[in-house]
């Protein structure tokens, strides 16, 4: 038997914007608490899944940066 994971969530107006947006290349300009690392796992999850061999790639500024703050959101 295959365990799987399901969890309930909501998405605020932003993040349902950002979803339903089907575009190559997405550039979101938005203020803290908004979700854009949701945003940012959602995206990786989707490529992971119909890509599952392609390369994904999250750029921060610094190493310390992705470790500590958008790594665990997106991977949450």
């Amino acid at each position: 038997m295959e365990s799987t994971w399901e969890e309930n969530i909501s998405l605020n107006s932003f993040q349902i914007t950002a979803q339903l947006f089907r575009a190559k290349l997405k550039m979101l300009l938005a203020g803290r608490g908004t979700g854009k690392s949701f945003i940012n796992g959602a995206e990786i999850d989707e490529n992971v899944r119909v890509m599952p061999r392609g390369i994904t790639t999250v750029t921060q500024f610094t190493l310390g940066q992705a470790l500590t703050k958008t790594l665990p959101s997106s991977f949450k």
